[in-house]
């Protein structure tokens, strides 16, 4: 990821937005942390958002989540086969 925010240094200052659907199941939650720190370091110079949908562990949903660095919002939430998807 940090490689990929460096290619857009052309676009300082613009929003960049970063996605991922189900992948953080696949990371240790360090690297969960890591791509927080990630995230963090970069709105040092431009805005970035990030949108997510991942599957707590306690729900048998996923949530989507917003969040620009203040926090995040849940804006909807999918089953975790996308058989149905319902936005807030």
């Amino acid at each position: 990821m940090p490689g990929q925010l460096v290619k857009l240094s052309q676009y300082l200052g613009k929003p960049v937005v970063v996605m991922n659907s189900f992948a953080f199941a696949q990371f240790s939650p360090e690297g969960r942390q890591e791509v927080e720190a990630i995230a963090a370091r970069a709105r040092e110079r431009r805005p970035v958002f990030r949108v997510t949908m991942e599957l707590l562990v306690s729900d048998d949903w996923a949530r989507m989540v917003i969040d620009d660095g203040t926090g995040g919002r849940v804006v909807g939430q999918a089953h975790p086969h996308g058989e149905w998807i319902e936005l807030s």
